[in-house]
């Protein structure tokens, strides 16, 4: 089995940096391919 990354699943989520500004990271899904 192998695990691919579809980009056109993105989930955009919030992380704070150490400077306190919010950055919005889109993450690609992980797809498990059988």
């Amino acid at each position: 089995n192998e695990i691919g990354f579809r980009w056109d699943h993105r989930i955009p989520t919030e992380k704070k940096t150490k400077k306190g500004t919010k950055k919005i990271v889109m993450i690609a899904m992980p797809v498990l391919e059988l």
